[in-house]
């Protein structure tokens, strides 16, 4: 127990989850006040996992290149679960709002959009760097909700969705899409596997590690 405290601390996880908490008490609370609906918007939904994950990249890293590297313990396991209870703990938190005033659902997508997207934060990880992972989750997201904001303009006269829209765009799509399960999936079992085993490169010396 004291070393998953130390690991714990070292990476900042305790306030990165305090942060995580409030981030969604903030959005659920003027939903509940003012909204006249239950169901919140999904892509004010989506934009809470992006933020989540977004914030949960700069737990992928210690303060110590070196140690994570040497350290006697196995880190790939070690890594492997820091992974799988990131996203179990993101999902019970916004799917524990369905039984309250103003619910984060649908349930099946959030869990979708929260394992590719938490896939493409470690996949970014292993790449690029904890400091830097929040990159690729963002910079996908934000322009898929613009061409599914533009696309939805078109009204339905344009028919579906094409197969490349539908994998461009797949945390806004229906859970039954399978071009967004394929590119969910795959996000989240390379991020997965890569982070896992390559754990994340060295910080340049420009990038000095966090106090």
């Amino acid at each position: 127990m004291r070393w998953l405290s130390l690991y714990l601390r070292s990476r900042g996880v305790p306030p990165i989850a305090g942060a995580g908490l409030g981030l969604v008490a903030l959005a659920w609370t003027p939903w509940t006040m003012f909204s006249k609906t239950r169901d919140v918007d999904f892509p004010y939904v989506l934009l809470i996992v992006v933020l989540l994950v977004s914030a949960v990249s700069v737990t992928l890293a210690g303060p110590d290149d070196a140690l994570d590297r040497t350290a006697a313990k196995p880190w790939r396991p070690r890594r492997l679960a820091h992974l799988l209870v990131t996203y179990a703990l993101i999902t019970a938190v916004l799917l524990a709002t369905l039984a309250t005033p103003a619910r984060f659902g649908p349930a099946a997508e959030v869990s979708r959009d929260v394992a590719g997207l938490l896939g493409l934060t470690a996949l970014g990880a292993a790449l690029l760097g904890a400091h830097r992972s929040w990159f690729l989750p963002l910079l996908w997201t934000l322009p898929a909700l613009y061409i599914s904001a533009i696309a939805g303009e078109g009204g339905a006269a344009e028919g579906p969705p094409s197969w490349t829209r539908q994998a461009l765009t797949w945390m806004m799509q229906p859970i039954d899409s399978r071009p967004a399960a394929i590119v969910a999936a795959a996000l989240a079992i390379a991020g997965l596997l890569a982070f896992s085993l390559r754990g994340t490169p060295p910080r340049p010396a420009s990038d000095p590690a966090p106090a």
